[in-house]
């Protein structure tokens, strides 16, 4: 008996190939964390006082830093203060801050 093709009769299963590996979940992204974060948004901007009060605590320690009084490791955070009161600021206020 000659097999013809598409015969029924005992077939060899063809060699099978290898089955494509599931496709990798794709990584999900982790939110960003923000880089400073100071409170809540209805904290900042500071009010005008407290924020003219921090920008001179910053001079104060700035001086403190390089007025030969021997507290130089000030230095490294007096500018604090000011950059915290002049977060979220407008451009001109954060000048005139920046300038007391």
């Amino acid at each position: 008996m000659s097999a013809e093709p598409g015969a029924a009769g005992p077939e060899t299963a063809p060699p099978s190939e290898p089955e494509p590996a599931a496709p990798s979940k794709p990584k999900a992204k982790r939110a960003r964390s923000p880089g400073l974060s100071l409170g809540p948004a209805g904290v900042l901007p500071l009010k005008l006082p407290l924020a003219t009060a921090m920008a001179f605590l910053s001079g104060v320690l700035y001086w403190l830093a390089f007025a030969g009084m021997d507290v130089w490791p000030v230095a490294f955070v007096a500018w604090v203060p000011l950059l915290v009161a002049m977060h979220r600021q407008t451009t001109k206020r954060a000048a005139l801050l920046a300038e007391s």
